[in-house]
């Protein structure tokens, strides 16, 4: 038999029964479309978070005292970050940190609030793009003035533009509350993970003195260096340790490999959802191997006829799995396009850059052909394995 015979006789049984055949081809196409919509899901939410990680300038190491030197009463002071530089090769910039988490009012609004407590390097080391106004200035952090830069969305929503530069809001933690004028306006740091979520705090930058003086206190909460080298963070870590006269008193946490943290879970979250969707294919190779199998039984009396005009068990067999790839592949192609629709509709909806790509394609129809050819292979043998005789008796 020749291979053209082979698929002609394969479209053949396809079409002749259309219903069983359309609900296999469905059955796949929903596997599919699962294993598309899982994928192209997971690597849009890697990107997205990706980048608003970009956006809230999560870049560098964070220095900062243990739990247990906390309770000794070991803290860092602001001008621990300008030591380090000073004094550890290999920092090009180091800034203080201290965030707090509060509520604000502005003209009528309240809400809560995220506020950084930063100096002047905040240019360099958070990635803010100043849109009014000025950032932060050494003369700010010196003489603790309240001052405060906001996020354009927080002005368009309160004030329906985004140029509010002079205004006043004031900052509460707690029972504790200043006010701060308005003197930068920065692109806002949350996107559309953050719109997605709902409900976060809004971001005010204020210096680092500034909000101590508001919150009471005395110390920072971290220190980050801009510097990818651990080496370096080792450094800094025992130049503290040394000046605080208290031995493995700090860590630091490297946030690009937080990032890497954060990538590979979600990475490996995608991968298990993804093979519990893929056991929907597997569900449907069954359903294919019971068509195939119903097919073999019904098909007997033609099977002889072919065997006895010099068909070979050989194929019958490659017939059999030709049919069962064909149906396989057709079902793979419309949970393909079928999957397009979610994709596109939840891009839409959250502005996460969820897209199909070509290797999720390739993988889900791969999966699908093997899985019809696999689940093809015993209804395949059986028909091959037919007596001609016994075959063309069979009514």
């Amino acid at each position: 038999m020749k291979f053209i015979d082979i698929l002609r006789f394969s479209a053949a049984n396809f079409l002749r029964g259309r219903l069983r055949s359309l609900l296999t081809i469905c059955s796949i196409s929903i596997g599919v479309a699962s294993v598309i919509l899982v994928l192209a899901l997971g690597d849009g939410s890697r990107t997205a978070i990706s980048n608003e990680l970009d956006r809230m300038g999560l870049e560098g190491i964070m220095i900062y005292p243990k739990q247990a030197a906390i309770s000794q009463g070991v803290s860092l002071a602001g001008s621990d970050a300008y030591e380090l530089v000073a004094n550890v090769e290999g920092i090009d910039k180091s800034m203080p940190v201290m965030i707090r988490y509060g509520s604000y009012r502005l003209k009528n609004w309240q809400g809560n609030a995220m506020i950084y407590g930063v100096d002047p390097t905040m240019r360099d080391v958070l990635k803010v793009e100043l849109l009014y106004g000025r950032l932060l200035n050494t003369q700010d952090t010196s003489a603790r003035r309240d001052v405060v830069v906001v996020s354009d969305d927080l002005a368009e929503m309160i004030y329906k533009r985004k140029n509010i530069v002079g205004k006043e809001l004031k900052l509460f933690i707690g029972e504790r509350s200043r006010s701060f004028e308005i003197v930068g306006i920065v692109s806002s740091q949350q996107n559309s993970l953050a719109q997605m979520l709902g409900g976060l705090p809004k971001f005010f930058y204020v210096p680092y003195t500034s909000l101590m003086a508001l919150a009471n206190e005395d110390a920072i909460d971290e220190v980050i260096i801009l510097s990818e080298s651990e080496v370096v963070a080792d450094r800094a870590v025992s130049y503290l340790d040394r000046k605080y006269s208290s031995p493995n008193s700090f860590r630091y946490e490297n946030i690009y490999g937080i990032r890497d943290k954060v990538d590979n879970v979600i990475y490996l979250l995608t991968l298990f959802i993804s093979s519990i969707a893929g056991i929907a294919i597997v569900v449907a190779g069954i359903g294919i191997m019971n068509t195939m199998m119903s097919q073999a039984i019904e098909r007997k009396h033609e099977i002889g006829i072919y065997l006895t005009l010099g068909a070979t068990s050989r194929d019958i067999m490659l017939s059999f799995l030709t049919e069962s790839a064909v149906l396989s592949a057709i079902g793979g192609l419309l949970g393909i396009v079928l999957s397009i629709i979610p994709v596109a509709m939840a891009r839409s909806a959250t502005n996460i850059p969820f897209s199909i790509q070509i290797s999720h394609v390739v993988l889900a129809e791969s999966v699908a052909v093997m899985c019809g050819i696999i689940f093809g292979v015993s209804p395949a043998s059986r028909a091959a394995s037919l007596n001609p005789i016994d075959a063309i008796h069979s009514i």
